[in-house]
């Protein structure tokens, strides 16, 4: 069993990235466009000021205690309670995936498949 001191020593540093102004507007779209309330109210206040935080952060998953000593990463989007301060963490590649699915249908009824 890893002590806790050989736990921090094999997580990986990561810094956040900023998004640029384009990539920040798109997650932002696709946030509010998949929300069920279009005023999407933060769960702890109710309040609706949520803000997308313009920086991709990465969190050290482990899947089994000390099976993987240097961590995965899984790479986040976040919003902000502007009110409270309540965060909600979503998954980057899954909206990359879900981004990218939607961008290739939409390119597929653009197609002409007249003669």
């Amino acid at each position: 069993m890893m002590s806790d001191e050989e736990k921090n020593e094999a997580t990986p540093t990561v810094k956040p990235k900023e998004l640029n102004k384009e990539l920040h507007h798109q997650i932002t779209a696709f946030i509010n466009r998949k929300a069920a309330d279009p005023n999407d109210k933060c769960v702890v206040c109710g309040s609706p000021l949520n803000h997308v935080l313009p920086t991709e952060y990465s969190v050290v998953v482990q899947p089994d205690e000390g099976a993987v000593a240097s961590g995965l990463l899984m790479p986040l989007y976040v919003t902000a309670c502007r009110n409270c301060g309540f965060v909600r963490l979503f998954s980057k590649n899954y909206i990359t995936a879900i981004l990218a699915d939607e961008a290739e249908k939409t390119a597929g009824e653009g197609t002409d498949h007249g003669d």
